[in-house]
């Protein structure tokens, strides 16, 4: 059992060949916006430990199961913000926030770039307006000729349509949650890997966090466990403006001849990136179809209704209803801030509930902003509390150090589906 403790029972623990470990707070949820938040926190010389759910099996971390690609905000759609300076704030912020965290992470953007398709006209201005706003150079933003789209596109290309090339490309989610781990780690960080979601029980002025039979008293909480995380909260009574939305998305172990690194169709309402994985690219295919609210389900219980596939089909190319077959499905969970949170789903959302935070990085090309965004909330509780560091004996938890496989990988082969 590990609990705050006094001095002689350290004394005893640390006799008994238990590793005492001081700590400012805990972090609960060990995807991009848990890992970067203990890079973060521990650069500033705050211990922090971090308990993460394992991924053997599927992954369990929803950031594992993104589409991952380094979003410039030219696809965000203007509806849901209050006005152009508000969406190109955001944009702007997510086109240079996801290039800063590769830069810190030692990684460069890719040169590959996106394929956009359109038919409508208003769409189509809309998009030209959007780039104005973003003020996209040339070479990152264009419309394209009929010629240079088809040999983009190849059997994907749809004659009476406007293709652009967009900034949006691809990145390696895997290589930043391990590099911000790595940094981590390298000053003074803990990563346990539990085989059991945590419970949250409150206590007083602090939340007790109980896994595989061990019981921690932390003065202070971050949960960065994605939907997870509304799940805990609810556990100590604390409500988010929030819901949950499931999204499925198709997995394809090969490129089937997709020569584009990502495509967003707006006509046929889906969107597609190709990751490269052993022993062929993968693509990962999403569209319109979700389910919004539902409730929190562990992954290794999510489902594809029949439904949700019949109608993911009717939004594909034809020349990608094939990947149907041999492909297999994953219902990826979001957390959605409703209207009265102050923010879109699209940007970093942070809620204090006196000594617990909940984080959302929004997307993940946003997770280093988020990180430091939420850091910044947590450390004022710490810090008001006078910043007295508790001790954690730890016995029997597993330290988190293994490779880190992303859902399309060939490491995973679950399928979400319903048979």
């Amino acid at each position: 059992m590990s609990q705050r403790i006094d001095p002689p029972v350290s004394a005893m623990a640390a006799a008994t060949g238990c590793r005492v470990v001081d700590l400012d707070f805990v972090i609960v949820g060990g995807g991009i916006l848990g890992t970067a938040v203990a890079a973060v926190a521990s650069q500033a010389d705050y211990r922090v430990l971090v308990l993460r759910m394992t991924d053997r099996g599927r992954p369990r971390a929803d950031t594992l199961r993104n589409q991952g690609w380094l979003q410039s905000g030219v696809l965000y759609p203007m509806g849901i913000f209050k006005d152009e300076a508000e969406y190109r704030l955001l944009g702007t912020m997510t086109y240079f926030g996801g290039r800063e965290m590769l830069a810190r992470c030692g990684m460069e953007p890719s040169n590959e770039r996106a394929v956009v398709r359109v038919r409508d006209p208003v769409r189509v201005r809309e998009i030209e307006a959007k780039a104005k706003l973003l003020r996209l150079r040339s070479e990152n933003f264009r419309r394209l000729d009929s010629a240079d789209a088809q040999a983009s596109l190849g059997a994907l290309f749809e004659r009476g349509s406007a293709y652009f090339l967009c900034p949006d490309c691809p990145f390696d989610e895997a290589a930043v949650l391990t590099h911000f781990r790595g940094e981590a780690v390298k000053n003074g960080a803990q990563f346990l890997e539990i085989d059991e979601p945590v419970k949250l029980l409150r206590r007083g002025d602090h939340i007790a966090i109980c896994w595989d039979g061990i019981t921690l008293d932390s003065p202070v909480t971050l949960i960065t466990a994605g939907a997870g995380g509304l799940e805990l909260l609810r556990q100590i009574e604390c409500a988010v403006p929030a819901e949950i939305r499931q999204t499925p998305l198709l997995v394809h172990p090969n490129s089937c001849g997709v020569p584009v690194p990502i495509l967003v169709d707006f006509e046929r309402q889906f969107s597609l990136v190709k990751h490269p994985c052993t022993p062929a690219d993968a693509l990962v295919i999403g569209t319109k179809v979700h389910q919004q609210p539902v409730s929190f389900i562990a992954p290794e219980q999510r489902r594809v209704s029949k439904s949700d596939a019949a109608s993911f089909r009717r939004f594909l190319h034809p020349h990608l209803e094939q990947s149907m077959q041999t492909g297999r499905f994953t219902a990826g969970f979001e957390v959605m801030p409703t209207a009265t949170a102050g923010v879109t789903h699209l940007e970093p959302f942070v809620k204090t509930f006196d000594n617990v935070v909940f984080a959302s990085p929004g997307r993940a090309t946003l997770a280093l902003q988020a990180a430091e965004k939420a850091f910044s909330a947590t450390r004022a509780i710490v810090d008001a509390r006078g910043r007295r560091r508790f001790e954690f004996v730890a016995r029997s938890s597993r330290a988190w150090c293994d490779p880190i496989d992303m859902h399309y990988q060939p490491t995973y082969q679950f399928n979400d589906a319903e048979v």
